[in-house]
């Protein structure tokens, strides 16, 4: 849901900034810091859940 939220703020999402949040939400849930968001673990969500790489460009003025 945050992520969805973010993406339609058009916000920049990295795959550190994605695995911080996860970390923090599963924490949050449950009351563990057992979880570990490795470069694996995103990989592997990546298309179920519809991430992707995207480039941003910023106009300057």
């Amino acid at each position: 849901m945050w992520f969805l939220q973010e993406r339609n703020n058009n916000a920049p999402i990295s795959g550190p900034m994605l695995a911080m949040k996860a970390k923090f939400f599963y924490k949050e849930i449950t009351k563990k810091d057992d979880f570990v968001a490795s470069k694996g673990w995103l990989e592997r969500r990546k298309s179920p859940h519809g991430i992707r790489l995207m480039t941003y460009r910023r106009e300057t003025f």
